[in-house]
């Protein structure tokens, strides 16, 4: 008969423990949060976003509808509100906080795919419009929202490696000529590699 030793397995000391995880974990991989370090978006080493995490992580707190939490669903719609106000949006604009680019990217995609009403009937006719500097999580989320057989144009970029939108208009034209069905243009606000900002 097993005992909670056997199930939870030796306890090593905090110290060890913190020591396994520099060792094995922090230092053989990249620093992103130093201050030579530009190459990779996250970031960490930040007091009060690790206070944030700590708080939510020991309260854990469910926010997902606002029956389970209305403070917490408010405060979320409060830096939502804040955001769009920073950014020039409409008072009636929406959204959420997610966990980072790649659910961010899927999001999109299916609200993109729902909006249009893009049905498996119409899926290989039509075309999603993007350049060589999306972020790899937009293919997957292409994928995973079901929409891996519409036709895919990859879209050319200027010496910025921004999107060309007469190259964006002609493929569009051709497409609508063609029968296709143009229904989804990813650009970019500043590409993971280059920091591109597509003229949108």
């Amino acid at each position: 008969m097993l005992d909670e030793h056997d199930l939870v397995g030796p306890v090593e000391p905090l110290e060890e423990v913190l020591k396994s995880i520099y060792e094995a974990i922090d230092k053989p991989g990249i620093n992103p949060a130093s201050s030579g370090h530009l190459g990779y978006i996250p970031g960490g080493g930040l007091y009060p976003a690790a206070m944030g995490d700590f708080l939510a992580a020991v309260s854990n707190r469910y926010a997902g509808v606002w029956f389970a939490n209305p403070g917490a669903v408010k405060l979320e719609n409060i830096l939502i509100h804040w955001l769009c106000d920073l950014t020039g949006y409409p008072k009636d604009s929406l959204g959420n906080l997610t966990s980072g680019g790649s659910i961010a990217n899927l999001i999109a995609i299916v609200t993109a795919r729902d909006a249009k009403n893009i049905t498996t009937s119409v899926i290989p006719k039509s075309v999603i419009y993007l350049t060589q500097q999306a972020h790899h999580s937009v293919i997957k989320a292409i994928r995973i929202a079901g929409l891996s057989e519409c036709i895919i144009r990859s879209v050319d970029r200027d010496e910025g490696f921004r999107m060309i939108p007469e190259d964006l208009n002609h493929k569009i034209l051709e497409d609508k000529k063609a029968g296709l069905n143009p229904f989804l243009i990813i650009s970019s606000f500043g590409t993971t590699d280059t920091g591109a900002v597509d003229p949108v």
